[in-house]
């Protein structure tokens, strides 16, 4: 039997279950008939013979399968305030496999304030190249928005044919990704969401002959050890976080600041790319560091090694 979300954009799958999944949270039900009953009580009958009956369609939106209507959302609305802008949200728009640049300005409009700030110049001019101090300023507001300003702004340049802006932005979209791994987990779309990521957005990331390369990236280990050591630094141990702090220390991981092999470990590899013909000397030498660098960083954070930088043999030839 087809499964029937196959024929649905993986998107609404998506944000359907991020929706479902917010108001079980936020409500502290885990079942979807417990949840239904609290939202939609009225779809709670009983026929001639005083059986109760109900249309038990809430399961559907756990799984994906459908997307609620209007009249669903602004019932679940009414009990959990602003739950409907987890299904509307300007990321799930991001991903589809649909040109944006023509309302870029209009979703990053939709975007906190404090995000907006950083974006736009005057107008609906918003800055999309990338800078190391600029795409600080947007990670540091870590968040599902921050993940969608990010998204945004690297099919922006991806549409307009700069390259190199798209490869600047896809390093900030993983770690947000990494940042954001938690959240994703507990409303249980985080391999999903990974996956419409590595297919969608960083499939785009090819540069001079290379390419970003998350076959095989372990999504959810990586997230566990992100937020393992940010929990276990001098600093950090034995203290309860706010998400200020956990994001600051999880930013400073994926700098290098506590060991170059957390960073090297986490980041995307590089290979070539073989769409465009075969492999440059350029592109394999740099694919091997980048396997030398894994296999090291591996080891040494597996075995607590004492190492903070790799050895130079890694970069030789």
């Amino acid at each position: 039997m087809t499964n029937p979300t196959t024929s649905r954009d993986p998107v609404d799958v998506l944000r359907t279950k991020y929706w479902y999944e917010g108001l079980c949270l936020r409500l502290g039900e885990t079942t979807a008939y417990a949840l239904e009953k609290k939202i939609e009580p009225g779809a709670f009958k009983k026929n001639g013979d005083n059986v109760s009956i109900h249309r038990n369609k809430w399961w559907r939106y756990r799984s994906g399968l459908h997307t609620p209507n209007a009249a669903t959302c602004s019932k679940a609305d009414g009990i959990v305030m602003g739950s409907s802008a987890d299904l509307n949200h300007p990321l799930w728009r991001s991903l589809r496999n649909e040109p944006l640049a023509h309302e870029a300005a209009g979703l990053l409009r939709q975007l906190a304030p404090e995000l907006q700030i950083i974006l736009f110049e005057q107008h609906d001019n918003f800055r999309i190249e990338a800078g190391k101090r600029y795409l600080g300023r947007i990670e540091h507001r870590a968040s599902l928005d921050a993940l969608a300003c990010l998204t945004i702004l690297l099919k922006v340049n991806y549409e307009k044919g700069h390259y190199d802006q798209v490869w600047d932005f896809a390093h900030r979209v993983l770690r947000m990704l990494l940042i954001l791994g938690d959240v994703f987990d507990k409303r249980k779309i985080a391999e999903e969401i990974f996956e419409v990521y590595r297919k969608r957005i960083f499939n785009l990331v090819r540069l001079n002959g290379e390419r970003f390369c998350l076959d095989g990236y372990c999504y959810l280990g990586n997230v566990a050890i992100l937020h393992h050591y940010a929990h276990n630094t001098n600093y950090t141990k034995g203290r309860s976080l706010t998400w200020n702090e956990q994001v600051k220390f999880m930013r400073r991981i994926l700098d290098g600041d506590f060991g170059m092999d957390l960073r090297f470990l986490l980041m995307s590899s590089i290979r070539p790319d073989l769409s465009i013909g075969p492999p440059t000397c350029k592109s394999m030498l740099r694919k091997n560091q980048s396997v030398r660098l894994r296999k090291w960083s591996l080891q040494n954070v597996v075995t607590g090694g004492s190492e903070r930088f790799p050895p130079a043999n890694i970069w030789e030839d």
